[in-house]
């Protein structure tokens, strides 16, 4: 393979995509939050390098899905103004090097996943079946209004459960926690698809490049981000609820951060179509630190006052 062929089939890979991964790392704090009492015994080196390898296997598996995206999106990709630069769209791959990559990509996590709890493995390759499922035809979920956005952002709570379980691998991640931060995914995605369809501003031009903007507009779009909020905060609250009451005075941060993002799709900013992006915002970065801190405080901080204010 030519050295051209190699930077080529590198770029497919999109590490700059990666840091979506990070996503997992909320998985590790709940369930050690939710596990105070035992929380000197979790931490520990043996941990650490479970969040890395999974870590590692999570971005292998990513690239793996990156890899068929972009090359059967390919000519699509090539008639659309944002994406026809993507290398899929401007190189000639031969095909069989393109299955080869993505066979590898798998095996190397497979290898790499090998220490792993078996419930991380099976997220990974849930993870995997989706990216297959989203992408490759007959099925293509990709082309299907609102299946679309749903097999997206499922995403994110697989990769929740994957760090939930580098803690506690027999303990599944609570259904609350899972369904709220699909809801996350609902809204950001939703969000991502009507900045695209706002910039663009040709109906035609979409529905050839993807199925399902044929049946997408902006205020269902819109409708659709705000009910993928909703879901997130109400299991988001009965998670804290029943867990740690004292994570509810998060929610002022947490309706800031989806605010803040909410304007940033509005005004069509770039970072809300290419999410990757988003941690380059300032703003962002600050509401991001604030509800760390605020996380950190409230693991270790009891508030009977509350819960009797709550609870009566």
């Amino acid at each position: 393979m030519s050295m051209i062929n190699l930077r080529a089939h590198l770029r497919l890979m999109r590490f700059d995509h990666w840091i979506k991964n990070l996503f997992m790392l909320p998985g590790v704090a709940i369930s050690l939050a939710f596990q105070l009492e035992e929380i000197h015994q979790r931490i520990n080196l043996k941990l650490v390098g479970l969040v890395l390898v999974s870590l590692i296997s999570l971005c292998l598996i990513s690239s793996a899905n990156y890899v068929i995206n972009e090359y059967l999106d390919r000519g699509s990709d090539s008639k659309h103004p944002m994406k026809k630069h993507r290398v899929a769209a401007n190189h000639d791959f031969n095909p069989w090097s393109v299955l080869v990559h993505y066979l590898v990509l798998i095996l190397t996590a497979g290898m790499a996943s090998a220490p792993l709890p078996s419930t991380i493995k099976f997220y990974l390759g849930a993870l995997l079946i989706m990216g297959f499922l989203y992408n490759v035809k007959p099925i293509r979920l990709k082309d299907r209004p609102y299946i679309d956005v749903l097999s997206e952002s499922i995403n994110n709570p697989i990769r929740l459960a994957i760090g939930w379980h580098c803690v506690t691998p027999l303990t599944a991640v609570p259904a609350s926690a899972f369904i709220s931060y699909w809801g996350v995914g609902v809204f950001l995605m939703s969000l991502k698809r009507y900045t695209e369809m706002e910039l663009i501003n040709n109906r035609e031009l979409l529905g050839n490049y993807r199925e399902s903007f044929k049946k997408w507009t902006p205020n269902k779009l819109l409708v659709f981000s705000f009910i993928g909020a909703l879901v997130s905060a109400a299991f988001s609250g009965i998670l804290l609820v029943k867990y740690r009451l004292e994570y509810i005075l998060m929610y002022p941060a947490f309706i800031w951060i989806f605010a803040e993002y909410l304007g940033i799709s509005l005004n069509l900013d770039e970072a809300s179509y290419a999410p990757e992006k988003l941690m380059r915002k300032k703003r962002l970065q600050g509401i991001a630190l604030v509800i760390t801190l605020l996380f950190l405080l409230l693991s270790f901080m009891n508030l009977p006052i509350l819960y009797q204010f709550v609870y009566g």
